[in-house]
């Protein structure tokens, strides 16, 4: 997904575009959570410690990532599948420890939290893909003007 890049530099950066998304999306779904049901019962109120836990959660992701990264060498479905199951777990394992979910833990916030997983998923997996090609598209360019110089 990186292009061979080395290091973690670029896991960080994907790091912090999934934070902004999800900390946007969190604050849009708050919004129109209390806007119609006039209280917030499936998305939790964004305080400081919240937004900070999110990091520590979206950081934790990319480690894991980065470490699947470095060891496992799968076509991109498969990839993405436990790409998915990463964020899955750690999200579930990360949310029960900062208590972000009521107990019992009901059906109704598995599958919101997962629909929350995918879309935010799949959001920076796309920002990332554009970013790729940007890049590509500068070294091919540079590539074509070194060509032409020594032609």
């Amino acid at each position: 997904m990186y292009f061979n890049q080395k290091g973690f530099l670029p896991y960080l950066i994907t790091a912090c575009v999934s934070y902004t998304f999800l900390t946007v999306s969190m604050s849009i779904m708050c919004i129109l959570e209390r806007e119609i049901f006039g209280e917030n019962n499936l998305s939790m109120n964004l305080t400081e410690s919240i937004t900070i836990q999110l990091f520590i959660s979206t950081l934790t992701i990319e480690i894991l990532m980065y470490i699947q990264d470095k060891f496992l060498n799968t076509g991109m479905i498969i990839n993405m599948s436990i790409q998915i199951a990463i964020v899955s777990t750690t999200v579930y394992t990360l949310g029960y420890l900062f208590n972000w979910f009521p107990t019992p833990f009901e059906l109704k916030y598995i599958v919101f939290v997962f629909c929350e997983i995918l879309l935010v998923y799949f959001i920076t997996y796309g920002i990332m893909m554009l970013q790729n090609k940007r890049i590509t598209n500068k070294i091919n360019k540079i590539i074509q003007e070194k060509r032409n110089k020594s032609i």
